[in-house]
């Protein structure tokens, strides 16, 4: 439903004491502008992103449990006296930027890509009770551009945020954790009737 569109950044990291992620694709994006990673210190949304940050090279430091709200208050925390490179999309699914310039922490934000829906993406006939997995709220927004919800749909969504920006009417439920595959087990135990 959606694509990444890399924008060319020469930022110097030796810079920074830390890098910021909250995706896989500001990593993808620092690494398309041909950015050396390797060595340098991370702290990263979650775990799955952070094992992407470890295999780019970097010394991941911490992660936050999948949530933007969480990393924010890690930040705070523990990184609060550090100089931050914050990386990231054109859009925001949660704001970093305003909290962490309100409790005076050092950073440099830069957009580095952005999330289009896929131009790719036809239509396609759903069957009847289809179930269908929302990765962020860019994919929400791009799904319904294309399609109507039906009543026999259900819904799994990644995380809160993208729960929230599923329309009222959708049925919808929430993986056990921020990751893909938390999100096909829930579609999978949907399927099998275990969840109603």
């Amino acid at each position: 439903m959606i694509e990444a569109v890399y924008i060319e950044t020469d930022i110097d990291l030796d810079s920074f004491d830390l890098c910021v992620f909250t995706s896989k694709e500001a990593i993808n994006a620092l690494q398309n502008s041909g950015i050396n990673l390797k060595g340098k210190n991370a702290i990263a949304v979650s775990a799955k992103t952070a094992e992407y940050a470890r295999q780019a090279g970097m010394n991941v430091c911490d992660h936050a449990g999948g949530y933007g709200r969480e990393l924010l208050e890690l930040i705070k925390k523990k990184y609060h006296d550090k100089k931050l490179f914050f990386p990231h999309g054109k859009v925001l699914a949660f704001d970093l930027l305003s909290p962490m310039r309100e409790a005076n922490i050092e950073f440099f934000e830069q957009t580095v890509y952005e999330t289009r829906c896929s131009s790719g993406c036809g239509k396609v006939p759903f069957e009847k009770d289809s179930i269908f997995i929302f990765t962020s709220p860019s994919t929400v927004r791009c799904f319904f551009d294309l399609y109507p919800w039906r009543e026999d749909f259900y819904a799994v969504a990644i995380g809160k945020t993208t729960r929230d920006a599923l329309p009222k009417q959708c049925k919808s439920v929430l993986a056990e954790e921020t990751s893909i595959d938390a999100c096909i087990e829930k579609a999978s135990q949907i399927e099998k009737g275990y969840v109603q």
